[in-house]
């Protein structure tokens, strides 16, 4: 039996007989997953994570960790590599000791994008660390250009810029729902451009229907969304203003994109790769 944690995997690795460890105890294995979770996003669920970690890995089994936050320091990995254990994470060009594993991509479920005129044209969530540059170049420029779009923002920012973004018809929000929005651009940090890692919840915020565009800054992804780089605010002028009616084609087809040129996004490559690390 093959225990998974923190994954709704488990429920895509029939017909191996698997155990939710979200919600049992800790039976005998012959191998572990865990989508890692670090203890800045769930500290009760680290905890019981190191629990069953530390439990695993000394009884000899196999055990693949997905790093999907990066979020493994040294010192964890130095002691947990004394165990039969293999690392993933979502990095192009990936740390020593790690394999690239992207986000598997979970099918687009057919209709369920709507046609609808959006109320919000351009929106960005998450945290701004090591990305100001870009939120400025794309998005600040954009709403000062282009006032007659709506462009909003949820991140945490000091008072002074939330005004000064403000006085360039940029607005802070408290929450986005990316059914009202037409479209984000995918900015990262110099690290992301890099390494070549991009937004986890990325394919979530497209099954939303809302249509990325990639800055020219992301290198290694530029073959996946080849028809939606952006280089300046003119550029996102241009697909903001023409992917109203087009959306879903576009959306459909970055996914049929993603699964043809990059085969790793596909829940059965990942099935397959795990499959072999846990020698099932």
């Amino acid at each position: 039996m093959i225990g998974t944690l923190n994954s709704d995997l488990w429920t895509k690795l029939s017909p191996v007989e698997t155990c939710d460890l979200d919600q049992d105890e800790a039976p005998d294995l012959k191998g572990l997953f865990i989508d890692w979770i670090p203890k800045s996003e769930n500290e009760q669920t680290f905890i019981r994570q190191a629990a069953l970690v530390e439990h695993y890995v000394k009884t000899g089994i196999p055990v693949v960790i997905f790093d999907r936050y990066l979020a493994i320091e040294n010192k964890e990995y130095n002691w947990l590599k004394k165990f039969n254990v293999t690392f993933f994470e979502p990095c192009v060009n990936n740390r020593s000791g790690f394999e690239w594993c992207p986000q598997w991509i979970n099918p687009l479920e057919p209709d369920t994008i709507s046609k609808d005129e959006r109320s919000i044209g351009l929106a960005y969530e998450g945290d701004l660390d090591g990305k100001l540059k870009w939120f400025e170049k794309y998005y600040v420029t954009y709403a000062e250009m282009f006032p007659n779009c709506k462009t909003v923002y949820n991140s945490s920012l000091v008072d002074f810029k939330v005004d000064e973004y403000k006085n360039h018809n940029l607005i802070q929000v408290k929450e986005i729902d990316f059914r009202d929005v037409s479209a984000t651009v995918v900015i990262g940090s110099y690290k992301d451009y890099s390494i070549g890692h991009i937004w986890n919840n990325l394919f979530d915020i497209m099954s939303q229907g809302c249509v990325p565009l990639l800055p020219i800054e992301h290198r290694f992804f530029i073959g996946l969304f080849d028809h939606l780089v952006v280089r300046d605010e003119r550029d996102m002028d241009y697909f903001i203003d023409g992917t109203v009616k087009l959306r879903g084609v576009i959306i459909e087809e970055i996914y049929e994109s993603a699964l043809k040129r990059y085969p790793e996004f596909s829940i059965e490559y990942m099935i397959n790769r795990l499959i072999k690390c846990l020698r099932i």
